[in-house]
């Protein structure tokens, strides 16, 4: 690795750390215990993006209990601040990442990247579908779920008083690359 590669993704890094720094709520340090019908539906995700994997060829992502921890408290922020950005929810989708980085990096994680999904429809199989869809036709979603580096993933998900639903997954990988980091939009 030259020092260009090197001083590219801690730049990306220092760039996601020192975004705007808005006043947002955070979730509770103690989060509400997750339903049957919750945890289901985040693994039924996982299921989902696996699948897309073996499309082409690539193995499963292994579903981590502790990625999906930092996943659903990313979500629930989501829930939280959704009244703060109006219409543009995606201001808040990768709102202080760097910060699920160094959680997942502390975990003993390494290339680290994420797929989000803000405030859209509500909880039900052909949403998870849907959000799929969404995600595999984004080009950097579709680049993070297709991604070598990653071999683990957590999804966290959180509703909205309305019944609109935020997912937010995690893909993690082995070892530490600061170049392998990938953001999102």
């Amino acid at each position: 690795m030259n020092f260009q590669h090197l001083f590219c993704g801690v730049a990306l890094i220092f760039a996601v750390s020192c975004g705007n720094q808005a006043n947002y709520e955070t979730p509770p340090k103690v989060m509400r215990p997750v339903t049957a019908k919750t945890a289901g539906f985040e693994k039924n995700l996982v299921k989902k993006v696996n699948a897309e994997r073996a499309k082409h060829g690539l193995k499963p992502l292994k579903h981590k209990r502790d990625l999906a921890r930092i996943s659903r408290k990313h979500s629930r922020f989501l829930v939280l601040n959704k009244d703060k950005v109006g219409d543009d929810r995606n201001k808040l989708a990768h709102y202080n990442f760097s910060l699920r980085v160094r959680e997942a990096r502390a975990l003993g994680y390494g290339a680290t990247g994420e797929v989000v999904l803000t405030g859209w429809g509500r909880q039900s199989e052909s949403h998870s579908a849907a959000t799929i869809r969404g995600w595999m036709n984004s080009k950097q979603h579709r680049k993070a779920i297709l991604s070598k580096s990653f071999n683990s993933i957590g999804i966290g998900c959180a509703f909205d008083e309305d019944g609109g639903f935020y997912a937010t997954g995690l893909l993690a990988g082995e070892g530490y690359s600061v170049i392998d980091t990938v953001r999102t939009f």
